[in-house]
């Protein structure tokens, strides 16, 4: 059980990581300056991590049949983008995506476009890209391995305490003026 949970993490940890890099270079690369997506301050989005997990828990077993995967992954990760916009304009007051200039958009926080990339993702996700992930991180040492990741854990909850803190500040100080 602990072994799973560490698993878990890990591959959060991974993810978020490669989806931070994924979508700011994308973004960078879209407006043409240095972007640094995401609400921490660190080069981590969870999104990505907790979406990742989401795709391998219950869309591996769809692997061998791409275009059902492909669908699964539209629907599955749409539902999953809709309930973290939603969650952080509730949180935060603030929207960190806005699709409302997309045509067939649902109040700005999804999109046919996203999803349609999303379920292009979930193929690629998990037919190549966790296999590839999975196969690099049974080549380390498990004792490197706790180690590496027990310092990313620490530096990620540091990093979205600091986060969560600053975005509370600033709400506060706009509430004020």
């Amino acid at each position: 059980m602990i072994l799973k949970i560490f698993e878990l993490i890990t591959y959060f940890i991974v993810y978020s990581f490669l989806g931070w890099v994924m979508e700011s270079t994308f973004r960078s690369i879209k407006e043409r300056k240095i972007i640094n997506t995401g609400f921490l301050i660190g080069p981590f989005c969870p999104i990505y991590g907790i979406g990742a997990i989401i795709m391998f828990l219950f869309l591996d077993s769809f692997e061998n049949r791409p275009i059902l995967l492909f669908f699964i992954g539209i629907i599955v990760l749409s539902i999953w983008e809709y309930i973290v916009g939603y969650w952080l304009e509730k949180v935060f007051h603030t929207k960190y995506w806005d699709y409302s200039e997309h045509k067939f958009n649902i109040k700005g926080r999804i999109c046919l476009t996203n999803s349609i990339y999303w379920g292009v993702l979930g193929v690629v996700f998990v037919k190549y890209i966790h296999p590839f992930v999975q196969r690099i991180l049974v080549k380390i040492d498990i004792t490197v391995l706790i180690s590496i990741i027990s310092i990313l854990s620490a530096g990620l909850i540091i990093d979205f305490i600091v986060s969560i803190m600053k975005l509370k500040n600033i709400s506060v100080k706009l509430e004020k003026i």
